[in-house]
């Protein structure tokens, strides 16, 4: 806040005592949402600067994920969720939809200075605008993925 960090509690009970000298968050998360607590010690966040802090459409998983080594390259192995697909809430990442940099103030932009949007995915593949799927790949309809991300030679 004001260009201040928080440091991240060991627990939530911290964050719930009295602030010390240092401004306290924490965060719980369960099967649907993400929590956040936060100290702003004798400040009223509504009457100060409060940096923008976009928490939608994460999606958390625990799934058993693997770098697998096989003659012919390197594969990440994991667990996908095809629920999500289709989920009409998210959108594609943006210099838009980023807005600025914390620490800057400036917005994100490529090199060169133009908006970026990520709207392909890690091999390339076109994200579907209207709902584009969490992380750096689409989500295959299958549950047991297994995609080559490097090659050998």
């Amino acid at each position: 806040m004001d260009g201040h960090w928080l440091k991240e509690a060991a627990n939530k009970e911290a964050v719930l005592e009295r602030a010390g000298d240092e401004a306290l968050w924490f965060s719980e998360v369960d099967e649907k949402h993400t929590t956040i607590y936060a100290q702003f010690k004798a400040i009223d966040p509504n009457q100060h600067t409060v940096e923008n802090m976009r928490i939608e459409g994460n999606h958390f998983s625990e799934a058993d994920t693997q770098l697998v080594q096989k003659d012919h390259g390197i594969y990440l192995q994991f667990e996908s969720n095809p629920e999500l697909a289709g989920d009409e809430n998210r959108e594609i990442v943006s210099s838009q939809t980023l807005g600025t940099s914390i620490i800057s103030g400036l917005p994100f932009k490529l090199p060169d200075g133009t908006d970026f949007i990520i709207d392909k995915d890690y091999f390339g593949k076109e994200r579907n605008h209207r709902s584009p799927d969490p992380g750096p790949f689409h989500a295959p309809s299958k549950e047991k993925v297994s995609l080559k991300v490097w090659p050998v030679k």
